[in-house]
């Protein structure tokens, strides 16, 4: 008969969690590397970009299986913002390093309180990808839900250009606690998703009593009688796409007043 212990479920997400922050430091302690390299020029822009964009991808899938909410939700924040990310300007660098110094913090123990996650993010550098010089930016932050990264890409573009702060999120199950850590000022979910429909989980945030209060509306193509939208529930907001998109975004937010 074998000696060997039999771990408890909290030993297991013991030894799971240790696993990951041994990963996560080391995933930035390389970042930081790359960054030193790219400013003294020992290494090209380009090829940082591209090992950020990896990266920081890498490290938001290991902390979806993490339990602590802020290094989660900084996490995907990086890796939306390193989503954009080409090449590497000073400033860009500059960005990037408050990245790691807000997920190293809270690696190394920096506890921040759920009611202030919100606050933290959106004290973040938002990404950068499209050219805005003309473009007023606006304390509106939009959680933009859609599983395909080519569509959430032209999607993100117009409400950019339209002076909002957007946040994407491709997996619709990790909306939810998303919305509860972030609480952006408008949820913003795609008819057709992986595995529920865009109906199903604005019904389950307009349930919950932690989100329910969340202006919400569903991005499609359907015309407003479709059977499909039948079940939205009656808060939410519809905006449809094409030519549609700018009127009745304006519609959703003059409704909900976000400004």
């Amino acid at each position: 008969m074998s000696d060997k212990k039999i771990l408890s479920e909290e030993e297991l997400d013991r030894v799971a969690e240790k696993e990951f922050l041994d990963e996560a430091r080391d995933i930035i302690n390389g970042l930081e590397l790359v960054l030193q390299n790219c400013r003294i020029g020992s290494v090209e822009a380009e090829d940082a970009a591209a090992t950020l964009r990896r990266e920081a991808s890498n490290l938001h899938l290991r902390a979806r299986a993490c339990r602590q909410a802020t290094l989660s939700v900084l996490a995907q924040r990086f890796d939306d913002y390193a989503a954009s990310l080409k090449t590497l300007v000073p400033a860009q660098i500059d960005d990037v390093q408050r990245y790691l110094d807000r997920i190293g913090a809270a690696l190394d123990g920096d506890v921040v309180e759920v009611e202030k996650v919100r606050t933290i993010v959106r004290e973040l550098p938002r990404s950068q990808g499209f050219d805005v010089k003309d473009v007023e930016v606006m304390e509106v932050e939009i959680m933009l839900v859609m599983p395909q990264r080519s569509a959430a890409r032209i999607v993100e573009r117009e409400l950019v250009q339209c002076g909002y702060r957007v946040m994407k999120v491709l997996d619709e199950f990790e909306a939810i606690p998303m919305a509860v850590r972030v609480r952006p000022d408008l949820i913003l979910v795609a008819g057709v998703l992986k595995e529920i429909s865009g109906v199903d989980l604005l019904s389950a945030l307009s349930a919950m009593p932690t989100t329910a209060a969340i202006p919400s509306a569903v991005l499609t193509s359907l015309a407003p009688n479709h059977p499909d939208l039948a079940r939205l529930p009656l808060r939410c907001g519809l905006i449809r796409r094409g030519s549609h998109f700018a009127d009745d975004l304006a519609q959703v937010l003059h409704r909900f007043d976000i400004t």
